[in-house]
This record gives structure tokens, C-alpha cells and sequence, in this order.
């Protein structure tokens, strides 16, 4: 018998989006984007559909349910009474899917995103929102962005290292603009109007990047919550006292989150009210803590 509860993984993500060059309209955005219909918050690609089927904005935060799932796959269905199997044939135009369950803040840009393996990610969320997005009259240049939301656990894995050989870093135009968070790597970044960026530091033959300052110094301060939401992604690699080789450690590994037990649904998946409950209060815990000065 099925367990009667999930654990799923809240992750924490700040969400970016630009209509050109300025910031946009979260409210105007996500209106918008609960009048189109749900074939226009559909995304087919190598044989894989992404959909947010339903949307809605209700005090200011966004609810939305995306579905993942394989596009022209019949499922395979084994029975356990006589250990056959056979395949499930499906209508034309059906897709087995899974959901995943998201919320968006409108005032803080903070969004909280179910972890589900076989489901949609906050990647495909992103994507969806921003092609749909593009429809809606005076969005037609919409660039969207959900970064994650750094734990400060990663200063710990950043400790680790006795040297650091390289590190990568992905940065994001955010909500406000390069200036305001204005350092060596931002500054480059809004001088050339990009939306995006890729930098990489290298250190010497034998040596170390500096482990307190320069660009290890910037990921340990947004761990701490204490630098810019622009960091899209990062990867530093170095050697750990015990590792005889390199070790690579990547920030997609450190999102902030918190785990909770969801109510399973009569189709396995999370029941949709309870999935909801865990999301807002995660996101209630987060504006209080910002609130106070904690994050």
C-alpha cells in the first residue's frame, strides 16, 4: 500500500523579470497572464510537455500548478496479481503528467517551487511564464528569471576547500538594476546591457583563488544573505584536505529550502490544497524573516 503522505523539498527562488531595459509590472505581468488561456501556457519541446494548466493571483501572490510529462509515450502497466504486463494505450492529444505545485509574491519577487523529480522545475516554470508572457500586449520583449535562493550552507562546503583551483559564475540582470548591486563583476555587466552573464575566475598553476575576497568572498556574502539575488548559478572547484583529486561544488546544490509532508492524492500525486498550505506558509516564514532582517 502507497504511503499516505510525500516528502517533497520547498525550494526558495527570486523572480527577475525586464520588458527591455526596465523592470516589470509584477501585478500587470501575472493579470495578464491569467486571462490567456491554458493552450497558450503550453510548452511542447523534444517530445516533452510543460503546461501550466492553472493559474491565479488571489492578495497579491501567484498560485500556479505546472505538468510535465512525456508527449506520444503509451504507459507500461504491470499487474501484480499475475505479474503480466501491458501497455496502456492513451486517447489522441493525452499525456501521463506530473505536477508540480509553485507560489509567486508580488511585492517581495519571492517565489516558493515544489521539488518533484518527475515533474516540472522551476527551469520550466520560468520558461513557460516567459514565452507565455511574451503574448500579452506590452510584454513582448519579457525576460524572466527564477534564481535560487543561496543557503547558507554553502559557505560551509566553501570552507572545505584547503585550495581553490576555478569558479564559474552565472549572473542575472535583477529585479532592479546592475548598479545597485555595482562590484567588479555587476558593473561590466550593466555597462554592456546584458541580461546575462557568464564569468570565470582561474587561479595560478599550484595556487588558490583568494578564499576571503574577490569572487569567493561575493558567493559568501550571498550565502549569508548579504549580497545581490543576481547570482543565477556558480561552480567552484578546488581541492578538499582528504580528496586525492578535485572537487566540484555547485550552487544549484545549496538552494534554500525546507522540507514538508504532503498529502497524497487519490492519483499519487500531492493533493493541491495541502501542497498549497506548505508552500504559503514557507513563503509567510520568509517575508517574516525579511521583514526582521534575518534574511
Amino acid at each position: 500500500m502507497a504511503a499516505r503522505v510525500l516528502n517533497r523539498k520547498l525550494e526558495q527562488f527570486k523572480i527577475h523579470a525586464h520588458v527591455g531595459r526596465k523592470p516589470a509590472d509584477y501585478n500587470q505581468l501575472f493579470r495578464g497572464l491569467t486571462r490567456l488561456t491554458p493552450q497558450q501556457r503550453e510548452l511542447v519541446s523534444e517530445d516533452r510537455l510543460t503546461a501550466i494548466p492553472r493559474l491565479n493571483v488571489r492578495q497579491g501572490i501567484a498560485r500556479l500548478v505546472a505538468l510535465e510529462g512525456p508527449v506520444g509515450l503509451n504507459p507500461l502497466v504491470y499487474s501484480l496479481e499475475d505479474q503480466s504486463e501491458r501497455i496502456q494505450s492513451l486517447r489522441r492529444g493525452e499525456v501521463v503528467v506530473s505536477r508540480t505545485h509553485a507560489v509567486i509574491d508580488m511585492t517581495t519577487h519571492d517565489a516558493v517551487v515544489e521539488f518533484n523529480l518527475r515533474g516540472a522545475k522551476a527551469r520550466d516554470i520560468e520558461a513557460i511564464l516567459q514565452r507565455a508572457g511574451r503574448t500579452i500586449k506590452g510584454f513582448e520583449r519579457l525576460d524572466l528569471a527564477l534564481v535560487p535562493v543561496v543557503s547558507e550552507d554553502f559557505v560551509g562546503a566553501l570552507d572545505d576547500f584547503e585550495r581553490i583551483q576555478s569558479a564559474t559564475v552565472r549572473l542575472r540582470r535583477p529585479n532592479f538594476d546592475w548598479s545597485d548591486v555595482a562590484d567588479g563583476l555587476t558593473e561590466a555587466a550593466a555597462r554592456s546591457e546584458a541580461q546575462a552573464a557568464n564569468v570565470e575566475f582561474t587561479a595560478g598553476r599550484g595556487g588558490s583563488l583568494d578564499q576571503a575576497d574577490g569572487v569567493i568572498g561575493l558567493l559568501r556574502r550571498v550565502a549569508r544573505g548579504r549580497g545581490p539575488s543576481a547570482i543565477e548559478g556558480a561552480s567552484v572547484v578546488g581541492r578538499r584536505g582528504e580528496d586525492s583529486g578535485d572537487t566540484r561544488v555547485t550552487l544549484r546544490g545549496y538552494t534554500r529550502h525546507r522540507r514538508a509532508s504532503l498529502r497524497r492524492a487519490p492519483d499519487g500525486q500531492a493533493e493541491e490544497e495541502g501542497a498549497f498550505d506548505a508552500l504559503l506558509e514557507f513563503e509567510s516564514e520568509i517575508r517574516a524573516h525579511q521583514d526582521s532582517g534575518d534574511l
